[in-house]
């Protein structure tokens, strides 16, 4: 299967905003998140006391602040930063999937992987990702993909990737 890509900022953020949709970063999102509600309705509670309480609730409404900075959802920025800082990825490349593995080639960067260098995929709506490491991975756009050459693809994953 031969391609053509040209990645936009969109793609980049789409695949970190799947990245982040896998395990441990969406398992840590939600404890922020719980932890600053709950930390900003124990607050709201500590108002309710008698006379004074508000000095004991400021504490827990910054201490939620916190909670609630911390599990913001920064994948929409981190896309971005990742394509603007490497002109490399705004060429466009032809991609070659086939028995080998998948390259990349473009006119000023060429990179691939073989089959075995992968450690599994993950896809979206709008992308595909193929891991080469727990936190590294190659992004291949929906939008690239022919008519049935999506489900083509999905085929050569479950053939070639590790299960799980």
């Amino acid at each position: 299967m031969i391609l053509r890509c040209k990645f936009t900022v969109e793609d980049y953020v789409a695949a970190y905003r799947t990245f982040a949709h896998r395990g441990a970063r969406l398992w840590m999102r939600r404890v922020c998140l719980f932890a600053g509600i709950g930390s900003l309705l124990f607050g709201v509670w500590l108002t309710t006391l008698p006379k004074g309480s508000f000095s004991l609730a400021l504490p827990m409404f910054l201490i939620s602040l916190m909670w609630l900075f911390f599990g913001r959802p920064w994948w929409r920025s981190a896309g971005r930063r990742a394509f603007s800082n490497r002109p490399e990825l705004q060429q466009e490349y032809v991609v070659h999937i086939d028995e080998q593995g998948i390259r990349f080639d473009g006119p000023i960067s060429t990179f691939g992987w073989t089959w075995p260098a992968f450690t599994g995929s993950a896809e979206s709506e709008k992308i595909f990702l193929v891991f080469v490491s727990r936190f590294a991975f190659a992004i291949l756009p929906k939008r690239i993909f022919g008519a049935g050459e999506a489900d083509q693809f999905r085929e050569i994953l479950r053939q070639k990737l590790p299960r799980k």
